[in-house]
């Protein structure tokens, strides 16, 4: 899961880059099912995705990070934050907004999960790769 999880960040970032272009704090995830369980975002990923989003979020880039550091710090204030889950049958990804996740996940949903068709339903945007 290691290598595909690489390539699609690989894809993603590249998408970013050339095509969405929009600054944001992303959690990429993915799954080889039609459904990803709410715990695979991890309490604190869900915890920096709401302070990017709803407050500031500051991170200091360790000093011992392999290969080029471009610069020490980073702040995230009121910015957009998403969860982005790659359904690999469909191949396609959908930007969830991490309010829009956590609002669904606790009000909403019946299940442990989140299928591609809810997903679909309260993404900002959804890609077909």
């Amino acid at each position: 899961m290691q290598k595909k999880e690489a390539q699609f960040n690989t894809v993603f970032n590249s998408w970013l880059r050339n095509v969405y272009k929009k600054t944001g704090a992303y959690e990429l995830k993915q799954t080889p099912d039609d459904y990803i369980s709410y715990a695979r975002l991890e309490t604190h990923q869900e915890d920096a995705l709401l302070a990017v989003s709803n407050g500031t979020f500051v991170y200091k880039i360790s000093d011992e990070s392999i290969g080029f550091k471009p610069y020490d710090c980073f702040c995230f204030s009121n910015n957009p934050a998403f969860v982005v889950v790659l359904y690999q049958k469909s191949k396609t990804f959908y930007l969830i907004t991490i309010n829009n996740w956590v609002h669904f996940r606790d009000k909403v949903a019946k299940r442990k999960s989140l299928t591609e068709r809810e997903a679909k339903e309260i993404c900002t945007l959804s890609v077909k790769l």
